[in-house]
């Protein structure tokens, strides 16, 4: 009842969204291509409508980059913005209406994973495969989206591996090191940053690693990225037929077994528990901290700003990996996704047709404009290269079509951007770790139990790590956290993933 109040008192304001996104006219085929490359029978354009949520300042109408989008595709396409703050609030009122446009913006949520459910949006899954560019993607961005193993709309790809180590190459070099690999290279490393001076000031008050109060914390976190690299399940795994947690495994535990004896060595953080990132990039920035684990392509601003200190700091970066090679923990790997509404595309041709429009928008010549914009006006080609002209004139016009329809950066078709060597590397790691990316086999499944207690039972196993790396429990206390936790809920979410993943398999 409160939500459909909600919903009811947004209609007056959502009106003109409303009417702008119904005055679409669907009811004849062009020359669009569909997935087989036909040609439509009529020369009238076919028509797409797209809601998206508006972030930054809204485009103006017929732009040359809307332009271009449309004598590229053959498509009469148009943007309809929402405001962040009303987008979903006005979502709702659309889908309780049914006046709805031919392509919308949706998060991976529970309110909008229940209309897939429903069946308001097509299932697009058997389709990909006839469209090359939409199918040439990582499996794992459909997979992540997918709701009972079926996948009801194309993703807004983002980068779905972006871990890797940023580093004091220089202090490598005078401690006579390499980078870490195994868990007790970790520790030797960080302990001779620790106490081998590796600045030269004749103190030791810098650190190899720093962890902050948010160390276990998801997929970026750098304990699940150092437990995946040495071959631990990324957040959740498989293990005789069960969807178990990562924390499960023997790898996971030697991680944190790896931060206690630093912890009780002084070598890392003493106040671990309650700073965050700042903290440690506050370090960095001064020259006193030798490895930051995270994305690969936080390396660029980490050169910036420690050169600002240390002008002779070397940094480099490189990919995660343990005893038995690389390995890279997979995220979500999109921004939303895209749908398509069965109220507005009323036969499975109009969906195909639209599905080609998004595919071309992968060409090399759609993606570089997505990318970087208008060629002489954004950006200029340089040696086969795109050198920014006017960046802020970018962002006022371009990116928001960028950050809303489909590209693939890094990794897309588009022609490469001029970049320093230490970016251009960041990059070739985050496309790279594709080849390793571990997936995490939970991430679409669903849990009642999950959904109520998850942040309990969250909270639980946090506070564990943090007794256990502190050294108020040992091994013993360790595993009776984890029992406190299966008898909290922790093993109905096992037996409710575990039973979801097996119907999907079959």
């Amino acid at each position: 009842m409160k939500k459909l109040t909600v919903l009811l008192c947004t209609v007056l304001t959502a009106s003109s969204v409303l009417a702008a996104c119904g005055s679409n006219d669907n009811s004849t085929v062009n020359n669009a291509p569909d997935s087989g490359g036909n040609k439509a029978k009529s020369d009238k354009p076919f028509h797409i409508t797209m809601v998206a949520e508006q972030s930054t300042q809204i485009p103006k109408e017929d732009n040359e980059i809307e332009t271009k989008l449309q004598e590229y595709t053959g498509v009469d396409f148009s943007m309809q913005w929402i405001p962040g703050s009303a987008y979903d609030d006005k979502i709702n009122v659309m889908i309780a209406s049914q006046d709805l446009p031919e392509i919308m913006t949706i998060k991976y949520s529970p309110n909008y994973i229940s209309y897939m459910k429903e069946g308001l949006f097509w299932e697009v899954g058997p389709l990909i495969k006839d469209y090359p560019n939409l199918a040439e993607v990582s499996p794992l961005h459909y997979e992540n989206v997918s709701v009972d193993g079926k996948v009801y709309g194309v993703p807004l790809f983002r980068s779905l591996a972006r871990s890797g180590v940023t580093f004091r190459k220089d202090w490598l070099e005078k401690l006579n090191l390499e980078l870490p690999v195994t868990l007790d290279d970790w520790y030797n490393v960080v302990k001779a940053m620790g106490e081998g001076d590796p600045d030269g000031n004749g103190k030791k008050d810098s650190y190899g690693i720093m962890l902050d109060k948010i160390f276990a914390d998801g997929p970026s976190s750098v304990v699940n990225l150092l437990a995946v690299s040495q071959g631990a399940p990324n957040q959740w795994g498989v293990e005789d037929g069960k969807i178990v947690p990562s924390f499960y495994s023997q790898t996971y535990f030697d991680v944190l077994t790896l931060f206690r004896k630093l912890y009780s060595e002084n070598l890392i953080n003493q106040d671990f528990a309650v700073i965050d990132d700042s903290s440690a990039g506050t370090t960095w920035d001064a020259g006193k901290l030798g490895i930051k684990v995270g994305t690969a392509g936080i390396a660029v601003a980490l050169q910036g700003t420690v050169a600002k200190t240390v002008p002779t700091a070397v940094v480099d970066v490189e990919p995660l990996q343990g005893a038995d090679g690389k390995r890279a923990p997979a995220e979500m790997g999109n921004n939303g996704l895209l749908v398509f509404p069965k109220s507005s595309v009323k036969t499975e041709e109009d969906l195909k047709k639209i599905l080609g429009f998004l595919d071309k928008l992968l060409d090399e010549p759609m993606a570089t404009l997505l990318q970087y914009g208008i060629e002489g006006k954004h950006w200029k080609n340089t040696d086969g290269k795109a050198t920014v002209i006017d960046e802020d004139l970018f962002r006022l016009e371009g990116k928001p079509y960028r950050d809303r329809l489909l590209a693939i950066n890094p990794g897309g078709k588009s022609i490469p951007k001029d970049m320093s060597d230490l970016e251009r590397k960041t990059l070739d790691i985050t496309v790279d770790n594709l080849n390793y990316a571990v997936g995490n086999p939970a991430v679409s499944l669903s849990s009642e139990t999950y959904s109520q207690k998850g942040a309990e039972l969250n909270i639980i196993m946090l506070d564990a790590q943090v007794k256990y790396i502190m050294g108020n429990i040992d091994e013993e206390g360790w595993k009776k956290e984890i029992a406190n936790w299966e008898k909290a809920g922790g093993l109905k979410i096992i037996e409710e993933y575990t039973e979801q993943y097996n119907l999907i398999k079959e």
